[in-house]
């Protein structure tokens, strides 16, 4: 089914933790930047399920502080402030090398983002 970006933009002010206004000002209602934005935040994601585990597994805490951090920006940037603030704890824990607190919530943090990424998808194809 194709949407016009009019009906993606409506799409969008439904998915739940995402404020369309603040990502849109972010790139001064660039809409097409916006959608690209968006597009490439879901293609991360999927190339990065994997490697917030491997990292914790090996102890690559300042390499999962650096992912955890771009994604916490990158979350902001876009209009998801809530899963920014998420992000931002798991900056928290790695800064102070609390593996046992992001072994603790990275499952969750992984779920909404996977479930956020998805909903993205299913809109902007």
């Amino acid at each position: 089914m194709f949407l016009t970006d009019d009906e993606k933009i409506l799409a969008l002010r439904n998915i739940e933790g995402l404020d369309v206004d603040s990502g849109l000002k972010n790139v001064m209602n660039m809409v097409a930047v916006y959608f690209k934005i968006l597009r490439v935040f879901v293609k991360n994601e999927r190339n990065d399920k994997e490697r917030f585990d491997r990292m914790i597994n090996l102890d690559e805490i300042s390499d999962f502080n650096v992912m955890v951090h771009g994604y916490k920006s990158s979350l902001k940037n876009i209009g998801a402030t809530y899963l920014s603030e998420l992000a931002l704890q798991l900056e928290m824990y790695a800064k102070n090398s609390d593996v046992a607190r992001i072994e603790e919530n990275l499952p969750a943090f992984k779920d909404k983002l996977a479930a956020f990424a998805d909903n993205l998808e299913k809109i902007l194809g």
